[in-house]
């Protein structure tokens, strides 16, 4: 007989909670617009219990694959829209393409640049002096985002720079004296990036 202050191996076995291990399965997909807007490849990972089999699991992640296409098909036939208004001197109907695909890939910095480009140079078509100050804050505030993100690349710089420089006009002499500053220090990075990356 087995001492009383001890189970059996059966008995403890039908006590413990059945637990399996997880299975990770683990998706990366790299498509040629993510490489040519510098956008990160996506990576997928799904996590499942054992009760589900192999072709369940391949059926999960099949759909999921397709989603992630489509959504890099969406994001390039956008950016590739917001170019073509762009080059037509139509900011602000670029921007109705840049910000949606913003939302797709809200880290992208070569995204992040055109939006900020487009607000600043909007300005020009502003009718009011609050309107150009309120799109000229929009533009540095992406141009700091693509610099936080790329800090060692030169086109977020420069944003910055150019953002600051329309919103000098605007600005009282004691904010355009600490502007003048950050746009001193902000193209000279802009110069050093690009020296390093050439």
């Amino acid at each position: 007989d087995l001492p009383r202050d001890r189970e059996s191996p059966d008995s403890q076995a039908n006590e413990m909670p059945k637990r399996r291990g997880i299975r990770r399965c683990s998706l990366t997909v790299h498509s040629q617009a993510s490489r040519d807007a510098r956008g990160p490849a996506l990576e997928i990972r799904l996590w499942n219990f054992p009760e589900l089999d192999l072709l369940s699991v391949m059926k999960i992640l099949l759909v999921l694959f397709c989603s992630v296409i489509s959504a890099f098909a969406d994001f390039a036939e956008l950016v590739k829209s917001g170019d073509a208004q762009e080059a037509k001197f139509q900011f602000d109907e670029a921007l109705k393409y840049y910000l949606p695909a913003e939302k797709l890939q809200p880290d992208n910095v070569a995204l992040l640049v055109k939006i900020s480009r487009n607000y600043a140079l909007l300005m020009n078509d502003l009718p009011n002096e609050a309107d150009k100050i309120a799109s000229g804050r929009k533009a540095l505030a992406y141009g700091e985002r693509a610099v936080a993100l790329a800090p060692d690349e030169c086109d977020p710089h420069l944003c910055v720079a150019i953002c600051l420089g329309k919103l000098t006009p605007f600005m009282r002499n004691r904010e355009m004296v600490e502007a003048s500053k950050r746009i001193k220090a902000a193209a000279e990075k802009a110069v050093k990036k690009k020296k390093k990356n050439d």
